[in-house]
């Protein structure tokens, strides 16, 4: 995960930016900024249940095994602010 943030990961593994639902991109935004699912819920007014299915479709999209894996690419990918 280091190599993919700084940006010397292998040739073969070009990252390309996945089309998230404007949604997903704000869970995304609020995952970076280290919230919880009960606090992104709370901010973006849903059920905790429904922030795990946008973050699991996150996770999907950006082929990542773990919420800190999908903060790394996205801030690699520049789909996230620092």
């Amino acid at each position: 995960m280091l190599r993919l943030v700084s940006g010397s990961a292998s040739p073969g593994t070009a990252l390309q930016k996945p089309d998230f639902s404007e949604r997903e991109q704000a869970v995304l935004a609020l995952l970076a900024q280290g919230l919880t699912n009960r606090q992104i819920a709370s901010q973006m007014k849903v059920q905790p249940s429904t922030v795990k299915q946008y973050i699991s479709n996150i996770l999907s999209k950006l082929n990542a095994q773990s919420r800190t894996e999908a903060v790394a690419l996205a801030l690699k990918l520049g789909l996230v602010g620092k």
